[in-house]
């Protein structure tokens, strides 16, 4: 029993009394108490429920005998009135008033009960799974959308994929702090997937992270990680050590790199298994599943059509993928750019086809190439998907 059947069992049990206290004064009233006493609990729960309670009606409940011996109970004697040491005459007590607080303690004790056993019974609360889009953008600037982004979050722990830029505003959008951050993952090292990262680990440590920043991402993350250390040594002694007084941990960071598939991070409730795409010519970029009891959640980052990628993204819940539209290409660059930039990416029609080779349950498209073409995307997308497809906006939630 919840709290709210709990206090509607309290609601229930006064308006039981209510009725109980004003029905039965009625029947005192009218002169019925002893045939209803004798309906309700029979000749012998009448004779006890008067002994325990008292007669209904005028009586002190007194006991006499009458002259010939038998025990005449409430009857009155005209010269004897009982009274307290003091000489005054008791209080009158009601009978009625005694009869429907017992009723009100007892349903009040049973919903306590019930309330108490439900609580012993109830199952363990479920791991709390969220993802959002931080940023669904590419390289071109865009006032409506953020760099490349993304964050899990497990029972309030943040997970972040990727730092474009603004992810640090972005994620303030959100009703998660900055120090609830976890750890970030990079799927590999583009400017548009880390230009947010020095942001967001200087910010998140001045609004109370003071915990290491734990940086996983493919082979050069220590580079980076070393390098915004460097970017950050005159900033971070003053703000540790002579105004803010910052914890020191909080400025530090401790880089992980990847080198081959498997689990990279691991806790009571959410398993992250890194693995690699075909982002070519970037020699090293990955992919992150986020498996937890309720759900499985695969990020892509940048890749073209991966075999690998639908291996790993097998049977999720939820499958964020990049996606473009070849005709932007053709249209504001060079065919040699143009070819270049569709051999490492995936396509709206070729993410369909991913989503439907590895039997996911929902697509969400990402990265989008351009922004503003959702129907385009969905249609696209539909040719091989059947499932449902959803096109990013920053700060979407799943």
């Amino acid at each position: 029993m919840d709290s709210g059947s709990f206090f509607a069992l309290l609601v229930i049990s006064v308006v039981v009394a209510a009725i109980l206290h004003y029905g039965l004064k009625f029947y005192v009233r009218a002169g019925l108490t002893s045939f209803v006493s004798k309906v309700i609990f029979g000749y012998i729960g009448a004779s006890w429920f008067g002994a325990m309670f008292g007669q209904w009606g005028p009586t002190n409940g007194t006991r006499r005998h009458r002259q010939d011996g038998s025990l005449q109970v409430g009857a009155v004697s005209e010269n004897t009135t009982p009274r307290n040491k003091r000489g005054s005459p008791p209080i009158p007590r009601d009978p009625l008033c005694r009869f429907t607080t017992v009723v009100l303690l007892a349903l009040a004790c049973l919903a306590a009960s019930a309330l108490t056993s439900s609580a012993q019974v109830a199952p363990a609360s479920q791991t709390k799974v969220e993802l959002i889009l931080l940023g669904t953008g590419y390289p071109r600037p865009d006032p409506e959308t953020a760099g490349p982004a993304a964050a899990v979050v497990v029972n309030g722990r943040v997970f972040v994929v990727d730092a474009g830029r603004n992810v640090t505003n972005r994620l303030w959008a959100t009703d998660y702090p900055l120090k609830d951050i976890q750890a970030v993952f990079l799927t590999h090292l583009h400017s548009d997937h880390i230009s947010g990262l020095p942001d967001l680990f200087t910010t998140s440590w001045i609004f109370s992270r003071y915990t290491p920043l734990e940086l996983y991402g493919p082979a050069g993350t220590e580079n980076v990680a070393d390098a915004m250390l460097k970017m950050f040594e005159v900033d971070i002694p003053i703000r540790r050590d002579l105004t803010e007084l910052h914890a020191a941990e909080g400025a530090t960071i401790n880089p992980h790199e990847i080198y081959e598939d498997g689990i990279v991070y691991e806790d009571a409730d959410v398993r992250v298994t890194a693995f690699r795409v075909n982002h070519e010519p970037v020699k090293h970029a990955l992919g992150y599943k986020f498996e937890t009891e309720q759900e499985t959640i695969v990020i892509s980052g940048d890749t073209r059509p991966s075999e690998n990628l639908i291996k790993h993204a097998r049977g999720a819940d939820i499958l964020v993928h990049e996606a473009y539209l070849p005709e932007h290409f053709d249209r504001v660059d060079s065919k040699e750019v143009a070819e270049n930039l569709k051999r490492y990416h995936t396509s709206a029609t070729e993410a369909g086809e991913v989503a439907a080779a590895a039997g996911v349950n929902v697509l969400v498209l990402t990265h989008l190439i351009p922004a503003g073409a959702e129907e385009t995307f969905i249609a696209r997308a539909s040719k091989h998907f059947t499932g449902k497809i959803v096109v990013g906006r920053d700060l979407m939630r799943f």
